[in-house]
């Protein structure tokens, strides 16, 4: 065999559309007319380092952003990388870029000592775009630690992903030794209240949902003890690997606890001291929706990311079509929750989401206590964490998923039933923190906001795509039955809730039954309903979230605190914060958020007075 002659790289493609048209082995014919928009405005934009594309669900996101590292590595021999929130996903993403577009993209779920030396040669190489998770760059070592472009998919869903890299999450249950040591540290700063619920814990969920914070000055006064004895119980653990990125910068994170789990994590991912982050060329935000507030900067510590909002026409038109039932309009909840149990049976598969384990346990257990529901196969999350074949196989199926508000995709037929139990409200303590003592829920409205419209949308993920939803529990029933909530939803989701509210008003339960029926078999008369609901969409506008001006106009300065405290720069991070009291103007609606950042602004003066007593003056202002 002679020599292998290397084919001439193209490099003459001017865009990622023109690039499409040369992919001869995909099987798309074309592209939708809002990924074209997409593409093209993106190329107003190529050299922006952060970046975020706003395309609602079924609009075709993905394709979107591999043609960009497509192009990109193509063209520029740039190494790009495509991060999604779970194995499953990543394995989706690989199946659809080589069957359907004809990309050549490389599948690095899992472990890194599992990738193949030619996937690994073939990727640094830029011979092919990676696929893998968030947890695969938020890495102690990482692969992926010398990549130009990072594309970040569901990105409005990636904090706990991002921040878990700087949290040292324990709990009792499965890290007793170490929980019983950092208690025995932190006990004498701990009030008498909190001590008794921790003495007298028996399981009590009012007990795990109080959440409170070892105040500052207490926790830099135990910094020693704490490195001490995390140092020993760490070292034989996966928690030793995380400890190691804060180990040495515990004067910037703060310490949460309740009678079983402690969290010790930053107020922002500091994640401009991370190197395989900071140092892309450019990092892309994928996200069904983008939200207001800055809280995409939040999430990834950048003190600014430009958007580029939905294409014309979305901001109207959603996917599919949803009837609501809220059965908590004449029901306890209870009743209600063994009420969508018993419509089950009308569907083969079912999917429930619950904002914890605890309400997934709840859950399952009414599920058991059904005679109709026992020949149904029962999903959790570890079941379908790589693919959802089992699930989408089985002619009698249900999946409870804790937590899970992404990366569960069911098209068609595969599910038409939606049960959302409880409000994904916060997903670690921190949040909890903030919002059930500090009343700081401002902060996370839109995230709140994001996390219902993503869990509404798991089952409808195409233009002709259906299934009915059931809403159960206090916090969401509340949620949606209040106007000023419904009215920052996006307009076509508000028809279709504010339609499901007027129709659970009745008490005649045989006629919810039937409304159900004639969703199931969309008739004609269905079709009367969806005109309905269309008309109605077409009156309605979304409304902005309150407050979202001043805390868009504060997150700057809230990164700027975060990355200075992170380096010891206490004067700056001082200073910072309060710029960002400046910022956090206005009513009540921000009291919460200024007090914690006031909060936030002393324990900096407090650090930063070690050098310059002058500031001990300023600390004890901002503390009291």
């Amino acid at each position: 065999m002679g020599f292998k002659i290397p084919i001439k790289t193209i490099t003459a493609i001017n865009d990622p559309e023109s690039l499409f048209r040369d992919l001869r082995s995909r099987t798309v014919e074309g592209l939708l007319s809002q990924q074209a928009d997409m593409l093209r405005e993106y190329m107003n934009h190529i050299d922006e380092q952060d970046i975020s594309l706003e395309l609602p669900t079924g609009s075709g996101k993905t394709l979107v952003g591999l043609l960009i590292a497509e192009w990109r590595r193509r063209t520029r021999k740039e190494r790009c990388v495509f991060l999604c929130p779970t194995k499953q996903l990543v394995r989706q993403v690989v199946e659809q870029a080589k069957e359907k577009y004809g990309i050549s993209a490389l599948d690095f779920a899992g472990s890194k000592k599992d990738y193949s030396d030619s996937d690994k040669t073939s990727f640094l190489n830029c011979e092919a775009i990676g696929v893998t998770t968030y947890s695969s760059l938020f890495n102690t070592n990482p692969f992926f630690s010398d990549t130009h472009i990072i594309i970040f998919d569901d990105a409005h869903a990636a904090e706990n992903y991002v921040a878990s890299f700087w949290s040292l999450d324990i709990n009792q249950g499965q890290d007793s030794e170490i929980f019983d040591a950092i208690w025995r540290i932190i006990e004498p700063y701990v009030p008498e209240n909190d001590q008794l619920r921790h003495d007298q814990f028996e399981g009590n969920p009012l007990d795990v949902s109080y959440v409170n914070k070892l105040p500052s000055p207490s926790f830099f006064s135990i910094k020693k003890e704490l490195i001490i004895a995390l140092d020993s119980s760490c070292a034989q653990k996966d928690l030793g690997y995380r400890w190691q990125m804060i180990r040495d910068q515990l004067h910037a994170c703060h310490l949460y606890y309740t009678c079983n789990s402690i969290l010790i994590r930053p107020i922002i991912a500091p994640t401009k001291s991370y190197s395989s982050f900071e140092s892309a060329k450019q990092r892309i935000y994928m996200s069904a929706t983008l939200g207001e507030g800055g809280d995409l900067e939040r999430i990834f510590g950048r003190k600014r990311i430009k958007r580029i909002p939905a294409p014309t026409g979305w901001d109207k038109q959603g996917i599919g079509r949803r009837f609501f039932v809220f059965p908590m309009r004449t029901l306890k909840e209870d009743s209600a929750l063994s009420k969508s149990i018993s419509w089950i049976p009308k569907f083969s598969r079912t999917l429930v989401l619950t904002p914890s384990n605890a309400d997934a346990e709840k859950v399952l257990a009414a599920i058991r206590n059904n005679p109709n529901t026992t020949p149904y196969a029962i999903f959790r999350a570890r079941d379908i964490e790589s693919s959802q074949k089992a699930f989408i196989q089985s002619d009698s199926a249900i999946a409870v998923l804790a937590n899970r508000y992404d990366g569960i995709d069911l098209i068609g037929e595969e599910c038409r039933y939606l049960i959302v139990y409880g409000l994904p409200e916060s997903t670690n303590l921190q949040e909890r923190f903030i919002i059930s003592r500090l009343g700081a829920s401002a902060l996370f409205r839109v995230r709140i906001r994001t996390r219902v419209t993503q869990a509404l949308g798991r089952c409808t993920r195409s233009a002709t795509d259906y299934a009915l939803v059931v809403v159960i529990g206090d916090k969401i029933h509340q949620y949606f039955h209040k106007p000023e909530n419904r009215a920052v939803l996006h307009p076509e989701l508000q028809a279709e809730v504010e339609f499901g509210v007027e129709q659970s008003k009745t008490t005649d339960a045989k006629e919810i039954d039937e409304n159900i029926d004639i969703f199931i078999k969309h008739s004609d008369e269905w079709k009367r309903v969806d005109d309905y609901i269309l008309e109605k969409r077409d009156t309605l506008s979304q409304s902005l979230i309150i407050s979202t001006d001043s805390l868009g106009e504060s997150v700057e300065h809230e990164v700027e605190y975060q990355n200075y405290l992170w380096a010891g720069r206490f004067n700056d991070a001082f200073s910072s914060a309060k710029d960002v009291l400046s910022k956090l103007s206005g009513g009540n609606e921000l009291k919460g958020y200024r007090a914690l950042w006031n909060y936030l602004a002393g324990s900096a003066a407090l650090l930063a007075s070690q050098e310059n007593h002058t500031l001990l003056k300023a600390a004890k202002y901002h503390l009291s």
